[in-house]
């Protein structure tokens, strides 16, 4: 896609990832709206003529309405879409709360619900494509034994699920001339802050092995570098 007079949005830009393909758009000249439910606070932003912030929480569908007049107003346009907005929660299955189902629901599913298809509707009124980038997580696929994520994973299988029934339906609906992508990233060795107690975790199951295996000794020389810390 090129970059001339393009916008992108990203959902849950103040960090980690999402802060991190905010910055990659930015730098290569793309307008940006970043959403994020604190994110005019955020550090990891720096301001700039072509980043536009919009606080609030992606699983209220009046978020996505204002990130989506926000990226119209400002920009003129929007041409893709990176669902990176998420929450996780690690628990044994027969502890998780309808609390906590909701919480997951909101944010993974009903914020991708409604910051697409108002992105999709806008893509389809401009008629000059658009992608729609979903971040998911490999933990949907490669379960780990003693990572009690059942529940999150349920929603992040539900986002792989709606990745492929949308670019079929789609290419459909906009036909050549829109020619409307939707991609899917799994966040495998990504580690941001969200993150850290799944991480900490992951590190004792795989410490436990390789020295099972190797007989002793530290297991952080055999991990990959970015958790040998």
């Amino acid at each position: 896609m090129s970059n001339a007079t393009r916008t992108v949005i990203v959902t849950g830009g103040s960090q980690g990832i999402g802060a991190g393909a905010a910055k990659a758009f930015l730098d290569r000249g793309y307008n940006v709206i970043a959403t994020s439910r604190n994110i005019t606070k955020s550090e990891d932003l720096a301001s700039s003529p072509k980043l536009a912030v919009v606080d609030g929480d992606i699983g209220d569908a009046a978020t996505a309405a204002r990130a989506v007049r926000t990226a119209i107003n400002t920009f003129g346009s929007i041409d893709a879409l990176v669902n990176n907005a998420g929450i996780f929660l690690l628990k044994p299955f027969t502890e998780y709360t309808a609390d906590d189902l909701g919480r997951l629901l909101s944010t993974n599913l009903e914020g991708f619900i409604h910051i697409a298809q108002l992105a999709i509707r806008q893509m389809l009124v401009q008629k000059s494509g658009g992608s729609i980038v979903n971040i998911t997580a490999a933990l949907v696929d490669n379960p780990i034994a003693g990572v009690n994520a059942s529940i999150p994973m349920m929603t992040k299988g539900g986002i792989q699920a709606i990745t492929r029934s949308l670019a079929i339906e789609m290419s459909l609906l906009a036909g050549e001339s829109v020619g409307q992508t939707k991609r899917l990233m799994s966040a495998a060795t990504i580690i941001d802050e969200m993150m850290s107690e799944a991480e900490a975790v992951i590190k004792r199951r795989l410490g436990s092995m390789v020295a099972r295996r190797a007989g002793a000794g530290s297991y952080g020389a055999s991990l990959p570098q970015s958790w040998a810390r």
